[in-house]
Parts: C-alpha cells; structure tokens; sequence
C-alpha cells in the first residue's frame, strides 16, 4: 500500500468520513479533497470516531471497529 494519504482516500474512503471540501462542486480532484486537513465522522460529528480515535485520511481505514465501505 501507498504511504500517500489520498491514496487511501481514493481506494478506501470509510464512508463516514467527511470534510469541508466535499460539501462544494468546484471540480476539484480527489487527490485534493480534504486539503484543509479539518476532518470530522458523520457518526459523531466530531473529530473523533465512534471508536474514540481521531479520523483523517490516514486513520480511517477498514482496520477500524467503525469502518464501513
């Protein structure tokens, strides 16, 4: 696996993962989605996970409790 974190975003973004950038169309490329660094899951709303670990695009991976596809 790629040690880039937009990789993992493009191949297995957990679907509870949001960020500012995916709320506006500006045709901006995946790779670029999330620029801000600002990171939050839709579970709790917060910039932790149900699991109470942080979510980012390096964290959110199928390794964790609350992952979903």
């Amino acid at each position: 696996m790629s040690d880039d974190p937009w990789e993992r975003l493009r191949e297995r973004p957990c679907r509870f993962l949001r960020s500012k950038e995916m709320f506006y169309d500006n045709g901006i490329p995946v790779e670029e989605r999330g620029s801000s660094g600002i990171f939050w899951c839709s579970q709790t709303y917060r910039c932790l996970g149900p699991d109470s670990l942080t979510v980012s695009t390096e964290e959110c991976g199928p390794e964790r409790s609350c992952f979903e596809r």
